[in-house]
């Protein structure tokens, strides 16, 4: 039911905004994920994927307004994210790598929310180092510090 409802919001807003672009949306388990395709994607994304971020709150808003219940729900497109999201896994894992041969605290450049948590779940499964952020606004990045009982 609501995958078909989060199609039709899409659908009238890449309509109105006169964008071309196909709409798919999936359910797994509780989250909704919504891909657009479209030769767009840059002006849909736009810088640091600012335009994609915005327009999947939007959305979010205009649905739990409609819906009436909080629900999770990601937006994508053109897999923008979900590239990201790969890059930033390697990256954490890289910088982990960093800390644990220099044994110091490594910080990763500013990142948003979503990417923060991301960093933070992945680099969790490793017992060799701890995570925290630490920054303000868009200036937060996550550190990475080796855990004091591993030893070089």
């Amino acid at each position: 039911m609501k995958e078909r409802e989060i199609k039709e919001l899409i659908d009238k807003i890449l309509e109105i905004t006169k964008f071309d672009g196909q709409a798919e949306v999936t359910k797994e388990e509780d989250i909704y994920r919504a891909q657009i395709t479209t030769v767009e994607a840059n002006r849909l994304i736009g810088k640091y994927g600012q335009v994609l971020l915005e327009l999947e709150h939007i959305i979010r808003q205009i649905l739990f307004k409609k819906i009436g219940e909080p629900f999770r729900f990601f937006l994508d497109i053109n897999d923008y994210r979900k590239d990201k999201e790969a890059i930033i896994k390697g990256l954490a894992r890289e910088y982990a790598q960093r800390a644990k041969n220099e044994g110091r605290v490594v910080a990763m450049q500013p990142m948003n929310a979503y990417e923060r948590r991301l960093v933070h779940m992945i680099l969790a499964e490793d017992d060799q180092v701890e995570t925290f952020s630490e920054g303000e606004n868009e200036e937060r990045k996550v550190l990475i510090k080796p855990k004091k009982e591993f030893s070089l």
